[in-house]
């Protein structure tokens, strides 16, 4: 481990003196190595083919020397990943253009969980319940990463498939599904409880960081919700209209917020606002979808007066 740590640094020592015509190929080199130091970190981690993946990339360096498996912090693991995610652009292009929308949001997202994972350290009491959660999100955005990085999504000739990038799309997705609730659950737990035990500065501008950037991320989770509903639970449903409506008004309003209109501090107030109305619209969605599965739908379960009460009021506050 050390090696690789060695080797990296003294890349970024070179860095300035490198020749342009080598620089992308000197780039590509870092990437690899910074990719090679995390799955070697987290080599007892349980992804696919780990070994017989990892034997194939490791040739790509002369280096033959044997590198000490270590393990490092969790937190650390969050800025590895996080580094990575960036990384992966650059390193397959090509690949990830045609879906570079869903991918900045999916980092955006993965960006936010890592800024919070110190809070979540510090605040282990009230947050300790959402450890499970963080590691799950650990595991899969590695997998996610190591796939990209040793070439799964690669037809035998090295070149990227139709297929194969949908196949892509769908993973990027899946991951959407699961980190973006588990992103609402963190605002949640910061306005409904940390900052009424501690208003820190940190804390104040972590949730602000998350409300600028909530627009765009809220509007594509009530799309993946909807997309859930659709084929699931009959259109002309009772529980399933009064759920649309919400939503439908919620897309509209993150699609055109009047910003001129709204004060600031009004405007973060109402973005939290929307994130806990979708957190909640998301738990009401799961349970719906569970019942109709097991074919035994309560609709008062669904009558939701209390949500369609905050949406009347939320139309008030922008009129």
């Amino acid at each position: 481990m050390d090696l690789i740590d060695d080797f990296l640094h003294g890349l970024k020592q070179i860095k300035n003196e490198f020749i342009a015509s080598k620089w992308d190929d000197f780039e590509k080199l870092r990437m690899d190595l910074r990719f090679l130091r995390i799955f070697v970190l987290f080599g007892n981690s349980n992804l696919d083919d780990f070994h017989g993946r990892m034997s194939l990339n490791i040739n790509k360096f002369s280096n033959n020397d044997k590198v000490n498996l270590a393990m490092t912090t969790e937190e650390k693991m969050f800025e590895y990943l996080f580094r990575h995610l960036h990384d992966l652009p650059k390193y397959c292009s090509d690949f990830l253009l045609p879906q570079m929308t869903d991918y900045k949001i999916l980092r955006q997202v993965f960006h936010h969980l890592r800024d919070f994972y110190p809070i979540l350290v510090a605040n282990k009491t009230s947050t300790e319940y959402l450890y499970p959660r963080f590691q799950l999100t650990a595991d899969r955005v590695t997998q996610f990463c190591f796939d990209l990085w040793t070439g799964q999504y690669r037809g035998d000739d090295g070149d990227y498939k139709e297929y194969d990038v949908s196949q892509c799309s769908s993973k990027i997705t899946s991951l959407l599904i699961y980190l973006i609730p588990l992103e609402l659950d963190v605002l949640y737990i910061c306005i409904s409880k940390l900052m009424k035990e501690s208003r820190s500065t940190e804390l104040e501008g972590f949730v602000k960081q998350i409300l600028k950037a909530s627009p765009r991320i809220l509007q594509l989770r009530l799309i993946h919700l909807q997309r859930r509903m659709e084929g699931a639970v009959a259109i002309n449903y009772a529980p399933t209209q009064s759920i649309n409506v919400m939503m439908e008004f919620l897309l509209i309003f993150l699609t055109d917020i009047p910003k001129r209109f709204i004060h600031p501090e009004k405007l973060n107030d109402m973005l939290a606002h929307v994130e806990l109305l979708t957190r909640k619209i998301s738990i009401l969605v799961g349970k719906l979808l569970e019942e109709s599965f097991e074919n035994n739908i309560n609709e008062a379960d669904f009558s939701a007066p209390g949500l369609l009460q905050e949406i009347e009021q939320m139309k008030g506050d922008i009129r």
